[in-house]
């Protein structure tokens, strides 16, 4: 029986790169929308002081710093998202071709880990089925 182990961090780098580009655009875009609030109302509140309570260089700072965060936050869960679906597509791949002995083996405990069980069964079932009937496996091979 063997298992699909990932063994790259990062694979598939477009869809990786996308992911991560949405979570850090969603990020950049709340944090940017709190900076304005935050701004309107001080200079509402505080007209003559605003230009003493905003020094822009520790805004630009702190942006540096969230963004650098949003983007390790956006490559860990595309990360957690992406790995999963590359494991069922390569397993799924592997089965059509008559590689039966495929199985897969997931660290969440999401609906990517029931998906996978599930493959794992069918795997299991085409398995034994082909060693009863031959012939099956052939078939999977010719396709």
């Amino acid at each position: 029986m063997e298992e699909i182990h990932r063994k790259k961090y990062i694979t598939r780098k477009s869809y990786q790169a996308k992911y991560t580009f949405v979570i850090v655009c969603a990020v950049l875009v709340a944090a940017a929308a709190v900076m304005a609030a935050v701004y309107r109302d001080l200079t509402a509140a505080y007209p003559e002081a605003a230009a003493d309570i905003f020094q822009w260089e520790k805004y630009f700072t702190r942006l540096g710093v969230i963004i650098v965060l949003a983007l390790l936050l956006g490559l860990f869960l595309s990360h957690k998202i992406i790995g999963p679906v590359l494991r069922l597509s390569s397993a799924l791949t592997r089965i059509n071709k008559g590689d039966f002995k495929v199985r897969i083996k997931l660290r969440s405990g999401d609906e990517f880990l029931r998906l996978g069980d599930e493959i794992n069964v069918l795997a299991a079932k085409l398995e034994s089925l082909s060693k009863e009937k031959p012939e099956i496996k052939d078939k999977f091979k010719e396709s």
